[in-house]
């Protein structure tokens, strides 16, 4: 196969359907200097014979099928480092591009060298949502800005700001991900990882489409215990990863808890970062924020944990999110 600048990454497992239009929107791209690496966690549903007529129509696409299913975690991280080219894009095979996605990825990554990523703004489609995602939704609007998340990194910490399927990134910054975890909120560690290496190029005009659905995985985990404890989990590893690259002031964290971050987010956090795997100085000063601030006691009262914090003492926050691991029988494991 020729050797090309991009490597198109995507992931997929028995949804032959919906990987045909993600296939058909990287073939549409006005950007055609790519090769495409179709890693499939062992489909019995035919997808292996509609990559092979695909194949015949075009030889930029390379097949990858595993003997048995790996774990969609696994597979995105042969995914993302398998590739030798100089940048990944990767697209999950529910999702869509526009036309214009990686000529427009690839310019802003050419005119910005200390960009880890890049990545755009995604819309909704499907089952009836509407609307942007992540810093999509929060209503910039305009060219392309960079964004360096190592001068506060606080954002990171509150979601996922961009889809999986939106982000282009520099193999070399790929390659210095400290750590992959068997995580349904891969993409938010991944995102947050590589938004310790280098600044990110954000384009706020949309070029995915996020397509929501009854087996989407976001779907099936929104409001669910497992998936808390996932969010917790991305959160307490970028917290930790942060503060120990000199990226996290403990000052400007408190003052988001307090001040700026919703109470949900707000509950979210002290949760996550009060337990006892949390990094000990975070711990301890959020721990002390919880025990005496009676403004923060009240606007994280919207979580049972801290309610139950409140009444017992706070050192319950310790073990709170340990609950709800043993609970759903989850535990963080390295890919």
């Amino acid at each position: 196969m020729r050797s090309s600048l991009l490597t198109v990454a995507i992931t997929t497992h028995n949804r032959r359907s919906l990987l045909k239009e993600a296939i058909d929107s990287v073939l549409s791209q006005t950007f055609s200097d790519f090769r495409v690496m179709i890693f499939d966690n062992a489909s019995n549903d035919g997808t292996d014979k509609l990559i092979s007529n695909i194949q015949e129509q075009d030889d930029r696409i390379e097949y990858i099928r595993h003997k048995y299913n790996l774990g969609w975690h696994k597979n995105v991280y042969l995914a993302l480092t398998t590739p030798k080219t100089q940048y990944v894009a990767w697209l999950m095979d529910d999702d869509i591009w526009l036309p214009n996605h990686l000529e427009q990825g690839l310019k802003q990554l050419e005119a910005t060298p200390e960009a880890a990523l890049y990545a755009s703004a995604a819309e909704y489609f499907g089952a009836g949502r509407v609307g942007a995602l992540g810093l999509g939704s929060m209503g910039i609007k305009g060219k392309p800005i960079c964004i360096d998340f190592r001068n506060d990194f606080t954002p990171m910490l509150v979601g996922n700001p961009f889809v999986g399927s939106a982000i282009i990134a520099r193999s070399r910054s790929i390659s210095q991900i400290r750590r992959w975890y068997r995580t349904t909120a891969i993409d938010w560690l991944i995102s947050g990882q590589l938004c310790l290496e280098g600044t990110v190029v954000f384009n706020p005009t949309p070029t995915v489409r996020y397509r929501w659905h009854q087996s989407n995985l976001s779907h099936q985990l929104l409001g669910t215990r497992l998936g808390t404890v996932h969010h917790r989990f991305v959160l307490r590893v970028l917290a930790k990863d942060a503060l120990q690259s000199g990226r996290l002031c403990l000052d400007r964290l408190e003052h988001c808890l307090l001040d700026e971050w919703a109470p949900p987010v707000a509950a979210a956090a002290i949760v996550a970062l009060s337990s006892f795997d949390s990094d000990r100085e975070l711990r301890n000063r959020l721990i002390n924020l919880f025990r005496h601030s009676p403004q923060f006691r009240q606007k994280v009262s919207i979580s049972g944990h801290c309610r139950l914090a409140a009444r017992i003492g706070s050192r319950y926050l310790r073990y709170a999110d340990v609950i709800d691991r043993v609970r759903v029988g989850w535990r963080n494991r390295p890919i």
